[in-house]
């Protein structure tokens, strides 16, 4: 079950900076996932900007039982949000991070049919050429 907050951008700022403002921390996790993370998967730009600002680590892995590997770029690459995707790019973010089975953000664009966002990646420094487990790559699904 996803923790989305409101959602209204002026209200998911305000409710955010209280958050903060009591003591509860960026790095605080439910579900083994921060609210960067959360943010993330409900799409709210309007968070990620403020926890962003806040110090949110725009590296915190997402921890599951299989693995730790994704990262916000990979959940933003995945889910297809490239006004979160540029955020955390302009926070140097490492675009070349593996996710599980070696995924790079640049994979998972590709293979979620995001190749618009692709670009944003690839102006970061991310190599299209660099293969996954399964030897896939971004090249292999025709977006370059």
């Amino acid at each position: 079950m996803r923790m989305c907050v409101a959602s209204s951008r002026t209200g998911t700022r305000t409710i955010l900076r209280m958050l903060l403002r009591s003591g509860y921390t960026s790095t605080a996790t439910h579900l083994d996932r921060t609210l960067l993370h959360h943010a993330i998967l409900c799409g709210s730009a309007g968070a990620v900007q403020t926890l962003l600002a806040s110090g949110a680590d725009s590296e915190a892995p997402v921890k599951t039982s299989r693995s730790n590997r994704s990262r916000p770029v990979h959940l933003a690459s995945r889910l297809g949000q490239p006004e979160i995707l540029r955020m955390l790019v302009d926070r140097g973010c490492d675009v070349k991070a593996r996710a599980e089975a070696d995924d790079t953000a640049a994979i998972l664009c590709s293979r979620h049919k995001r190749k618009d966002y692709l670009g944003v990646l690839v102006s970061a420094g991310a190599d299209v050429a660099l293969l996954n487990s399964a030897s896939d790559s971004p090249v292999l699904h025709r977006f370059l």
